[in-house]
């Protein structure tokens, strides 16, 4: 999880990596599987737009 995480960040850009890391850690410290994929898709709906690699690798990596 650390690995997939530092991967990520390094595409987002810094003025974006706080907020971004808020949204993330809704989805992976998730109770369920259920939860854990609504919030990669409330992330996705926020975020893919800006960083389409990241959310792939996310939904590839899940």
């Amino acid at each position: 999880m650390v690995h997939q995480i530092r991967n990520s960040l390094k595409y987002v850009a810094s003025k974006d990596q706080k907020e971004f890391m808020k949204d993330l850690k809704l989805v992976y410290r998730a109770d369920t599987k259920e939860l854990a994929e609504l919030e990669l898709n409330n992330l996705a709906d926020k975020w893919e737009s800006k960083y389409p690699v990241v959310l792939q690798s996310w939904r590839y990596n899940w």
